[in-house]
């Protein structure tokens, strides 16, 4: 099996709501799951800077990692779980049936093992021990938390939403 870790920017800064920088979580990543392989996959969208690059390196001379670009949707289909801060590749490992660990704060983290909240050795410990309704939380949080652009009433909802904030409108 694979671990997929799926990089957005700013791999050396630890950011608002994430629980330690991108490089200290695949070091993490490496540390708590020792069977499988590691798959780094960059945000093909983003320019990493050279000393970003250069933290890279330590990860390339490890047998059991790998960079890939693959399509996101082949790379989860292989792997076993997910690691991200809270890249939208998570949510896409949903529609994958595959569980996802989190490093950082997100919207969709309900069925997600979340680090901020458990703690690093319980969210590897927890990632693959329970079966979750993958496509119930999809529809929960899509059509039941979300408003749907392309349903009948959707432009009345989303003003009754503002109103509801106070905003004039």
């Amino acid at each position: 099996g694979s671990v997929l870790i799926a990089l957005q920017g700013r791999l050396l800064d630890q950011r608002h709501g994430q629980s330690m920088t991108p490089i200290e979580m695949i070091r993490e990543t490496i540390a708590q799951d020792v069977i499988r392989e590691i798959v780094i996959k960059l945000h093909p969208k983003e320019t990493y800077s050279e000393p970003e690059l250069a933290a890279l390196q330590e990860f390339r001379n490890n047998p059991r990692v790998s960079f890939r670009q693959d399509d996101i949707g082949l790379l989860l289909n292989d792997c076993d779980y997910a690691v991200t801060q809270n890249s939208s590749v998570a949510f896409k490992g949903l529609l994958h049936t595959r569980p996802a660990i989190l490093f950082g704060a997100s919207d969709f983290h309900h069925l997600f093992q979340n680090v901020n909240q458990i703690g690093v050795a319980r969210a590897f410990r927890n990632v693959t021990a329970a079966r979750m309704a993958y496509a119930k939380y999809v529809y929960w949080f899509l059509q039941g938390n979300s408003i749907n652009a392309g349903r009948e009433g959707a432009a009345e909802r989303i003003l009754a939403y503002c109103r509801r904030f106070g905003w004039e409108i």
